[in-house]
């Protein structure tokens, strides 16, 4: 079948929407596209370990309609951490510049895993996500298939923006509970009943303040059950903050150990994956990554560029020219990833934009927002 100009102009768009951003530095400076696997970043070394680059690439067949379930059924018989995952669509003529389809493939799982309708997290989808105590997806293996992606994202340089609260990221990496209790803060609680009543036993200066407060009707005294307090020890305004530290890490980690210990589980794969050679700033970097800039896209979908070149066609080179000016960087870094350009400051709109015909114009920007 003849591939047409258009064929090629949403190939190539949805070839530069497949990159992922560039990973933070611990300090919050970016850095550039081929500087993510440096000795601040363990990616290298994790391959180096495993013998990632030496290994045969593995197949991972994926349908757009069934993308969740077809990751899901790969990572849960298939998939082995120490080779490359070479992703398919079907139907596709896949384009090898990079691994575009790689990173489609996990930049669109992504969001399926972080969906409502999936429920397999709680709090807000911009950080602090904490895994949510779902016994289905525990007992169905979902978070333990969860964990084998996230190692499956970072060996393969394809990392998911999963920004994992930070006494998570410590209890995955296997840091002391200590470290784990230092991360955590009331500020992060989002049951506001359960933050009301902390808050009032902080408040507390009297030892029948704090016996009112507990036995006070409606007080959500369960998570004093559940929070593993000794029976044998008081509770007095001496030890208010221990109470209400041993209150905050059953929210955030003693309930949800068994999701969290699935997780860790499956980043392991079977001890192939060493969490030991991750610190836990570097893994919050390699999820929580920053937008891409202008300068790195140029250079990553430059061969689809050439490609385009060759079509020849009307639509074909405005693209070209668009890509080739940097004027495209507004229309699609901004919009779609939230792109920067080489000097850090957002571009402007493209003047070139304007001589696109509305038609042409309209496929494309609904095919880039999609």
């Amino acid at each position: 079948m003849a591939v047409t100009s258009m064929d090629l102009l949403y190939s190539t768009v949805n070839l530069f929407r497949s990159f992922p951003p560039q990973g933070r530095d611990v300090d919050g400076e970016g850095s550039s596209a081929s500087g993510r696997e440096t000795s601040e970043n363990p990616v290298q070394t994790l391959r180096q370990l495993t013998g990632f680059d030496n290994n045969p690439p593995q197949p991972l067949y994926v349908s757009r309609d069934t993308l969740l379930e077809d990751n899901i059924a790969f990572f849960k018989k298939k998939f082995d951490v120490t080779r490359p995952i070479s992703v398919r669509f079907h139907g596709e003529q896949a384009i090898d510049a990079g691994g575009g389809p790689l990173r489609e493939n996990f930049r669109s799982l992504q969001g399926l895993l972080r969906s409502t309708e999936l429920n397999m997290f709680y709090g807000t989808q911009s950080h602090n996500l904490l895994p949510s105590n779902n016994q289905q997806l525990l007992y169905s293996g979902l978070f333990e298939v969860l964990g084998k992606i996230i190692s499956a994202s970072i060996i393969n340089s394809a990392p998911m923006t999963l920004p994992l609260h930070q006494a998570v990221i410590h209890f995955l990496l296997n840091r002391p509970r200590e470290e784990q209790c230092d991360k955590i803060t009331i500020e992060d609680i989002l049951d506001v009943e359960l933050k009301g009543f902390l808050m009032k036993i902080l408040d507390c200066d009297q030892d029948d303040e704090l016996t009112a407060v507990i036995n006070e009707e409606g007080s959500p005294t369960h998570w004093l059950d559940n929070c593993g307090w000794p029976a044998s020890k008081a509770m007095t305004v001496a030890c208010k903050h221990e109470i209400v530290h041993c209150i905050m890490y059953n929210y955030f980690i003693g309930m949800r150990c068994a999701p969290l210990s699935a997780i860790q589980s499956g980043m392991k794969c079977g001890d192939k994956f060493p969490l030991n050679v991750i610190r836990p700033a570097q893994l919050t970097a390699l999820l929580t990554p920053r937008p891409i800039t202008s300068a790195e896209v140029k250079e990553l979908v430059q061969p689809s560029v050439d490609r385009l070149k060759m079509d020849g066609s009307e639509v074909a080179n405005y693209v070209v020219r668009l890509f080739e000016e940097i004027g495209m960087s507004s229309l699609l870094w901004s919009k779609c990833f939230g792109g920067r350009g080489e000097g850090n400051e957002l571009l402007n709109p493209p003047s070139l934009w304007a001589t696109i015909p509305h038609s042409d114009r309209a496929n494309l920007t609904n095919f880039c927002l999609a």
